[in-house]
């Protein structure tokens, strides 16, 4: 097990300790217990990805093209600034 130290206020230490007797438990045992408990009910931790896919968000867009990132034909131009090649367009 883990030792955790910690300060608290004389106030909350004697009500912790009051606590404790009454459940006639140590007050270590009876802090790990709520600890514990809140911990229970936390929601756990979800990355944006995870977040994203449950409400379905990635994925959900159909281009009718199922080979964009392998198919040469749709990444001619990729990465050239569009600013130039708008004005050679518009100049021809």
């Amino acid at each position: 097990m883990t030792t955790l130290t910690f300060k608290v206020s004389p106030e909350t230490g004697f009500a912790l300790k009051a606590a404790a007797a009454r459940k006639r438990i140590s007050t270590s045992k009876y802090v790990r217990d709520l600890v514990e408990g809140r911990l229970k009910r936390e929601k756990p931790f979800k990355s944006a990805y995870d977040a994203m896919m449950e409400i379905g968000a990635i994925g959900c867009f159909n281009s009718g093209k199922g080979d964009l990132s392998t198919n040469p034909k749709y990444m001619e131009g990729y990465g050239k600034d569009n600013h130039r090649r708008r004005a050679t367009r518009r100049a021809a």
